[in-house]
């Protein structure tokens, strides 16, 4: 999923052009500094996140991580049902293949109903299952709620190991905004378990001066749908909050300098 982030000189009305000449502060600064501040913003409203707090705290702290462990093993369990490897492969034998097994089957506890779309060994089977049922948001869908007989069945080893390359990839998205923060504003930091993954996301900045300046940050990975359609909402908040801080400094300078306002 792309995502583009766009800002320029249109933030900077009347009001706010004045009060960037009276600070003393250039377009330029101002523009960098709202596009960093639009990039942090999208960041902490990236999942993983124990709480919503898109204008304060840290871009992902260690309670985030740990709540999208558990997410990742929520996720693959709504999709998952663990199995012993030598009962799969009974199953794959008694029906003569893998996928869509339904049936009645008898075992010592009498008889039972056997109905999964999937029953394999195969990790990239069971890879490529999981992400089939994964929705626009990255989440498994729904519909894979029921109960343990409509789950593919796999191996814990094999669950484990699914368990382990997704932790590997959280933050991953948080990354794709984290890392035009620091690109704008090298004063910021992410914390490792973000910052990991620098060399992996597909981010660029642009920056243009032609009628205006403009700063254009284009952010590539799964899981960005989620902020898509709160870009022009937190564009508007954090123009308001870009006003109330130009007047908060152009007043401290005014008391600075002993005059009152």
């Amino acid at each position: 999923m792309a995502v583009k982030l766009k800002v320029d000189d249109s933030l900077a009305r009347e009001r706010m052009k004045k009060l960037l000449r009276l600070t003393g502060k250039s377009e330029r600064t101002f523009i960098r500094e709202q596009a960093g501040l639009m990039a942090e913003t999208c960041a902490r409203a990236t999942p993983p996140f124990v709480s919503y707090r898109p204008y304060k705290g840290s871009m992902g702290s260690g309670a985030d991580k740990k709540q999208g462990m558990s997410a990742v093993i929520k996720d693959l369990n709504k999709v998952f049902s663990i199995r012993e490897d030598g009962y799969i492969n009974f199953l794959i034998k008694r029906f003569g293949r893998e996928t869509d097994l339904k049936g009645k089957l008898r075992g010592s506890k009498g008889e039972y109903s056997v109905d999964s779309p999937l029953v394999t060994l195969d990790l990239d089977k069971a890879k490529k299952f999981y992400e089939s049922k994964r929705q626009a948001s990255g989440r498994p869908s729904k519909g894979t709620q029921a109960d343990s007989w409509s789950k593919a069945f796999v191996s814990k080893k094999m669950f484990d190991k699914k368990v382990k390359d997704k932790f590997l990839a959280l933050g991953m998205a948080k990354a794709s905004f984290a890392k035009a923060v620091v690109q704008l504003n090298p004063k910021k930091k992410a914390t490792k378990w973000i910052s990991r993954h620098f060399g992996r996301v597909n981010t660029s900045i642009v920056e243009k001066k032609a009628r205006g300046y403009s700063v254009v940050i284009n952010a590539s990975a799964k899981g960005l749908q989620y902020v898509t359609n709160k870009i022009n909402g937190f564009s508007q908040v954090r123009m308001q909050m870009a006003k109330k801080k130009l007047e908060g400094d152009y007043r401290r300078q005014i008391r600075k300098s002993g005059f009152k306002r």
